[in-house]
């Protein structure tokens, strides 16, 4: 009875599978923050390796990705968090230490 309950156990947990990974966020996204200043970030294996505010890079610091959320450091002072949707969009909030905020939806180009 105990080899069947252990044999019913492995074959649940092959058949469940792994969670489902966190959708992929690589690509070249952008859109306006809500005073119409521009962002651009380019991410590849859910790293982002460019950033730019109002069309100038801004250095890109610690970036890493962790469910369906990717977190960077912007220049000195900025936070920047992405959140995957759809395919189609990203979340994007910016703070920093200034008492500065922004929040925008970014599309794929």
């Amino acid at each position: 009875m105990k080899v069947l309950a252990r044999v019913f156990l492995a074959s649940s947990l092959v058949l469940m599978g792994a969670p489902a990974s966190a959708q992929t966020a690589d690509g070249k996204w952008a859109g306006k923050i809500e005073n119409g200043a521009s962002v651009e970030i380019e991410i590849a294996s859910n790293t982002v390796q460019s950033y730019a505010f109002r069309g100038k890079p801004v250095k890109v610091w610690n970036s890493r990705s962790s469910g369906n959320e990717i977190t960077f450091t912007a220049g000195n002072a900025g936070t920047v968090i992405l959140k995957t949707g759809n395919g189609k969009t990203l979340n994007y909030a910016y703070s920093d230490t200034y008492g500065g905020a922004a929040r925008a939806i970014l599309t794929k180009r």
